[in-house]
């Protein structure tokens, strides 16, 4: 879990060229948060990681496309 974060957080990602910024439903994580987030995720032998990067991502507000997407696999 930990290489995945690590590689989505990588430099480069955003539009600015920074790196990506991990959120939650409640706001960005802080670095507290995502390590707590990855030591409760590590023993879980089933998780699904997958890259949301939209066709029109630029013109998106993708935090918000993101969290709508979410509610929508949680149902």
């Amino acid at each position: 879990m930990q290489r995945h974060v690590d590689y989505a957080q990588r430099h480069g990602v955003d539009k600015d060229g920074g790196p990506a910024r991990p959120f939650s439903d409640m706001g960005e994580l802080t670095r507290e948060q995502t390590s707590e987030f990855v030591d409760r995720a590590e023993p879980d032998r089933h998780s699904f990681r997958f890259i949301v990067s939209p066709e029109d991502g630029a013109n998106l507000n993708l935090e918000s496309y993101t969290r709508d997407l979410m509610q929508q696999m949680e149902r």
